[in-house]
């Protein structure tokens, strides 16, 4: 089941990606950092005028790529049907924030 949780976090990765049109070369945490800045005014992607809250979710995603992918990305890793479930889910509601995160200079 670890094929579930590299998939679901790359295309976490990919999607933070194309959402904010970067063409940078950072990846995983690094990309997470550049595109979800902690400070909304400075971010590329801002999901929230809150300062907080927007550097709540950028620790949401930098965690599921220190954590979750980068250990799935190097490692095999046995896990369970309902872990990746529970990984897939969690990845839907980041990217379902995402999908309504405002682009850098749009109100």
């Amino acid at each position: 089941f670890d094929r579930v949780l590299n998939q679901a976090t790359q295309v976490l990765e990919v999607r933070i990606r194309t959402i904010a049109r970067y063409q940078g070369k950072e990846t995983g945490p690094g990309l997470v950092s550049k595109v979800l800045n902690n400070d909304p005014t400075l971010a590329l992607l801002r999901v929230s005028d809150d300062p907080a809250e927007q550097q709540g979710f950028a620790n949401l995603c930098r965690g599921v790529m220190e954590f979750l992918r980068n250990s799935s990305h190097h490692t095999f890793k046995v896990t369970s049907r309902d872990d990746e479930a529970k990984v897939c889910v969690m990845v839907d509601y980041l990217l379902g924030v995402l999908a309504a995160s405002k682009l850098h200079g749009q109100p």
